[in-house]
């Protein structure tokens, strides 16, 4: 996790140490840490048993593709934040999130939820 946050921060200072680039920094390692947390949760041997006797391969997969489809989402806000600044991460916050809750953010979701699918689907699959 040092090491992470320490990729984030010298990219940060690299790039002029600006507070939007501070907030990107943070949102980007606080992603990772939050991923690297839930895999080495799910991978530990007692969880990975409750999983394997209460939950199908197929509703186990699709809460992985959900789970994928949050971080995506929360990985496209901390990109407009790299590219277009504070402002640019509100707006779309505001407009996805807030506003338009219902008719922007789940079908949002939906369709990152349906690519998150194909990856795993395409990662499954034989060489």
């Amino acid at each position: 996790m040092l090491s992470t946050g320490l990729a984030f921060g010298f990219v940060c200072l690299w790039h002029g140490g600006h507070d939007y680039l501070r907030y990107w920094a943070l949102m980007n390692w606080v992603g990772v840490v939050v991923e690297s947390t839930l895999k080495s949760v799910f991978a530990s041997s007692y969880i990975q048993s409750i999983v394997k006797r209460n939950v199908s391969p197929a509703i186990e997969r699709r809460c992985i593709a959900l789970l994928s489809a949050f971080s995506t989402a929360m990985l496209i806000l901390s990109n407009l934040v790299f590219l277009g600044g504070i402002h640019v991460g509100r707006i779309f916050w505001k407009r996805v999130f807030v506003q338009g809750w219902s008719n922007i953010a789940l079908p949002m979701l939906a369709f990152l939820y349906c690519f998150a699918q194909i990856g795993l689907e395409w990662t499954s699959r034989p060489p």
